[in-house]
């Protein structure tokens, strides 16, 4: 309780130090903070030095020294907009080596969010556009199969099963040369042309180039007419 007292005394001092230095009180301003202290954010000490501090300004683009006994702007210790060969115009920010004669300026915020966006494009694609693992093993299977359907000429069966990969695969390219591969052998060059070019826009390196090729040539040699009604 004595204490207690004791801090009412102290306080009642201190506002009475107030008025009488010509600052009227008023009850409304002790208790809207008015007399509150300011904090003062973003202050690093210049290492080695116990005089000065520096701040960056609002803006991103400069790092100012100021006088702790003042609080007054000394100089500007680094300016984006005047540095040589400075590669960008903002910084997010920085920190001094130790002995305070270098200086470190960090873009950690806009590396974050541009690391962000990756990490979520790469989930977007993993999590809806490339198949999982045990997808991947049926596919792998099923193209098994369907070459070796083709190789024992089961051409119709390979050609059912290889309509149903390219619903699920559409920019197979080595889906596509096999359907014109097993349409060329049942006779329907048309159908095989046209599955040889799906592929070869895929990807212009497959074999079904090759494969077209030859078919145009055998088509000119025998009936040049066929292709072009």
């Amino acid at each position: 309780m004595k204490q207690i007292s004791i801090a009412i005394l102290l306080c009642l001092c201190t506002l009475a130090g107030f008025a009488q230095g010509g600052q009227p009180l008023d009850l409304k301003d002790i208790v809207s903070g008015k007399f509150r202290a300011e904090n003062i954010y973003g202050v690093i000490p210049i290492p080695g030095d116990g005089e000065h501090y520096s701040q960056m300004n609002a803006e991103g683009t400069q790092i100012i020294k100021y006088s702790f006994k003042t609080g007054k702007q000394v100089e500007v210790l680094f300016d984006a907009a005047t540095a040589r060969e400075c590669p960008f115009k903002t910084f997010d920010s920085y920190s001094f080596s130790p002995d305070g004669s270098k200086l470190l300026l960090l873009q950690n915020r806009l590396r974050f969010i541009a690391a962000l966006i990756q990490l979520y494009i790469i989930y977007i694609v993993m999590r809806f556009y490339l198949p999982s693992r045990d997808k991947i093993k049926k596919l792998f299977k099923n193209m098994e199969e369907i070459k070796r359907l083709i190789s024992e000429n089961k051409l119709e069966e390979a050609i059912r099963l290889l309509d149903a990969y390219l619903t699920e695969q559409p920019r197979s390219d080595e889906a596509w040369f096999l359907l014109g591969k097993a349409h060329y052998k049942l006779g329907n060059v048309r159908l095989a042309l046209n599955s040889y070019l799906q592929a070869i826009e895929i990807n212009p390196e497959s074999p079904a180039q090759a494969a077209y090729d030859m078919a145009i040539k055998v088509l000119d040699f025998y009936n040049k007419d066929m292709y072009n009604h």
